[in-house]
């Protein structure tokens, strides 16, 4: 992590698309090949855009993905094919971010560093389970 500000950008985006992930597993459950209309395509975009601001190369689930285009609308199955992914690789990405301190509390890494901005322990997920 750079900053602070982007810890908190991480984590506001990991509840964000949680949330969103769950509700396309719903919809996908009950119409697996139904488009998304353009204000949900829109929303699952900026979550991606978020997260490739957020992850490295090596972190990214899929180099060449950026994001869903408008000539090739994707069914509620494809939103939770690549959210999942994504979920996987920003919950891998909090884990290579996180360490222990001295007092035996987890800290996120900023700039390589140790720092005093506690994290949640990482062997327990702050996604919900599906």
């Amino acid at each position: 992590m750079k900053s602070k500000a982007e810890i908190d950008k991480f984590i506001k985006l990991m509840v964000q698309i949680d949330k969103i992930l769950d509700e396309f597993v719903e919809l996908s459950k009950k119409k697996p090949d139904n488009v998304l209309n353009v204000f949900k395509l829109q929303l699952v975009n900026t979550v991606l855009r978020i997260s490739n601001e957020i992850l490295d190369k090596e972190n990214k689930p899929f180099p060449d993905f950026e994001e869903f285009g408008d000539e090739a609308i994707p069914s509620n199955s494809d939103v939770v094919m690549i959210l999942s992914q994504y979920v996987a690789c920003l919950d891998k990405f909090r884990h290579e971010n996180t360490k222990k301190n001295d007092d035996r509390d987890w800290v996120w890494v900023i700039k390589g560093k140790l720092s005093r901005v506690y994290a949640p322990d990482p062997s327990h997920s702050i996604l919900s389970n599906r």
